[in-house]
């Protein structure tokens, strides 16, 4: 400790200069440290989702939660397996050890699940989630519209349009859309047509199957010495066309749809509801990827819908980004942060200078105080620490250290 004070205090230039060098580079640094409002935990937890529309809570845990949480039990590196069984929907949580590399964890759980989909349920297709921050939304967005707008055309926007507008943002891992209803061909048949034709449900079924799909339809081998391709259009694109859709089974070959049957286009069957501002809306929920910037990726949401909206939005339909934002959270604990910073370094010197009466301790107590909490700053990125609520309240606690040294 001598040998440093008397360097110090022989070298004053080499020091003051090597001080506002490592100063500079300390703002630099601290400018590009990632600002959240919790520390960001890594957990190595592979989430799989099950949807099994029309079965019971009981029915979906027998079947679908309980086969596939005890496909994954057991397995090499797994630390726990908890699971959620509910009306047409399952979710299972693997939690892996801590030093458990995410994507080896979902390679290791696909693997574990392609043994057991062929045990569950017809049209029940197990997922992996995506990999979102634990830290979970950044931002929920309204979609409101006049009284003339559809709460139809509302939910497909959303779905379709501005969810994948918002997935193409770099840091956004999922986007969850709700409230409204989502639009669909429906086929209300009158059972008492069914019967005078001849035809049940099967052929019903089988003809609404055939008008969506996709049939090949070849090539032709030689035209002028070129091979060309055949393009058929087999998709029915409105209701027009799938009324006109055939039944197979009737004797006649020309029993349309439209003759045993009501084709409309409506909502889906709800579960649940959204609003803003005691209005019914569209909400979507952005969550983010572990690791991004929550205010640059704010940032970057918020001038995609605007965007949007000057290009994209229907008139009589209004965006609010101002649903819930993380990024204010974050904003407003800098701000107070920063503002205890202050008032305790001007009570600091106060304290010091009517206590020892010298203004030269005073002053160094006083430079001391933000220079070192800049220098340890500088080692955040050494140690993978982000600015958040945690790490600015360690600071704020070693501050009473910084000026005891100080004196």
């Amino acid at each position: 400790m001598n040998f440093l004070i008397s360097f110090c205090l022989n070298n004053r230039i080499t020091v003051i200069l090597l001080t506002l060098a490592l100063a500079v580079i300390s703002i630099f640094v601290v400018k590009n440290i990632p600002v959240d409002v919790f520390p960001e935990l890594k957990v190595p937890r592979v989430t799989i989702q099950t949807e099994a529309p029309g079965l019971t809570a009981e029915e979906v845990e027998q079947y679908i939660t309980i086969p596939i949480e005890s496909a994954m039990n057991g397995t090499a590196g797994v630390k726990g397996v908890r699971s959620s069984s509910g009306s047409g929907l399952s979710f299972v949580w693997v939690d892996f050890d801590w030093d458990k590399d995410i994507y080896q964890a979902r390679q290791i759980v696909a693997d574990r699940l392609a043994a057991v989909r062929d045990t569950l349920p017809e049209n029940t297709s197990p997922e992996l989630a995506p990999i979102v921050s634990v830290t979970g939304e950044i931002m929920l967005i309204a979609l409101t519209g006049d009284k003339d707008t559809s709460t139809l055309d509302m939910r497909q926007l959303a779905e379709y349009k501005l969810r994948t507008r918002l997935l193409a943002i770099p840091g956004v891992g999922q986007v969850t859309v709700l409230g409204g209803r989502l639009p669909e061909y429906q086929v209300v048949y009158n059972p008492n047509r069914l019967k005078l034709a001849g035809v049940d449900l099967s052929n019903l079924k089988t003809a609404i199957e055939e008008s969506q799909s996709s049939v090949p339809a070849g090539y032709l081998e030689d035209v002028a010495g070129q091979e060309l391709p055949i393009q058929q259009d087999t998709r029915t694109a409105n209701i027009e066309q799938l009324n006109r859709a055939l039944v197979p089974g009737h004797p006649s070959g020309i029993l349309r749809l439209q003759d045993v049957a009501e084709v409309k286009i409506d909502g889906a069957p709800r579960r649940g509801d959204a609003g803003f501002m005691g209005e019914d809306a569209v909400v979507l929920s952005v969550q983010k990827v572990p690791g991004a910037k929550t205010l640059a990726l704010t940032q970057a949401v918020d001038a995609a819908m605007k965007e949007f909206s000057q290009s994209q939005l229907p008139k009589g339909m209004k965006l609010h980004t101002s649903a819930y934002r993380q990024a204010d959270f974050i904003e407003m604990s800098l701000e107070n942060g920063t503002e205890t910073l202050l008032i305790a370094g001007a009570v600091v010197m106060i304290v010091i200078f009517l206590t020892l009466l010298n203004l030269r301790t005073a002053i160094i107590t006083l430079i001391s105080m933000p220079l070192s909490v800049l220098f340890g700053m500088l080692l955040f990125p050494v140690f993978g620490l982000a600015i958040n609520i945690v790490t600015l309240g360690g600071l704020a606690v070693a501050v009473g250290d910084v000026v005891d040294n100080a004196i």
